[in-house]
């Protein structure tokens, strides 16, 4: 069918309100925890499932709870974010450091990339996240342009220069 028919077809109905997701904005939040992905081949290492031997990250589910929505109420949200490996791409690592800094995971000044280098120590990133359960974070949710799913960006505090950090 042509978009010329379907345009006619839905000429005769009235649009409503623009839609808008009550979680939209910068909101603060409780971080609940990590959790890893498992690809369907019980992989946690993402390049494994696409039949690669080397690259890649690994993957966990970041759950927040207590964001305060425009409508009043109190919802929820689950975003992704790639724990890299040793030998994913700088931007993916640098984003890694930054999600650390911003968690006050590394210290700010440390600018040291931070990668599992074997299934263990992506665990061990993992058991890290979760150690920070119950903390206060600021979220920014923003529509994507393209998909209209939210997408998530943790603000660092204002006061967030902490010097002592997780060993790794």
């Amino acid at each position: 069918m042509s978009d010329e028919v379907v345009s006619e077809m839905l000429a005769g109905i009235e649009p409503g309100e623009d839609l808008h997701d009550p979680r939209e904005g910068t909101k603060e939040a409780t971080f609940e925890g990590a959790v890893p992905v498992t690809l369907e081949n019980g992989s946690y290492k993402v390049s494994e499932a696409a039949g690669e031997s080397i690259g890649g990250n690994y993957s966990v589910e970041m759950h927040y709870s207590g964001i305060q929505g425009d409508d009043g109420r109190i919802h929820e949200y689950r975003g992704f974010a790639n724990i890299p490996s040793d030998v994913a791409s700088d931007g993916s690592k640098r984003m890694f450091l930054q999600l650390l800094h911003t968690l006050e995971l590394v210290p700010f000044l440390d600018k040291r990339a931070r990668y599992a280098r074997s299934q263990d120590e992506f665990l061990q990133f993992v058991g890290a996240l979760n150690s920070l359960k119950g903390k206060s974070v600021v979220l920014k949710l923003q529509a994507d342009k393209n998909t209209g799913f939210l997408r998530e960006q943790l603000q660092r505090p204002k006061q967030s220069r902490r010097s002592q950090s997780v060993p790794f």
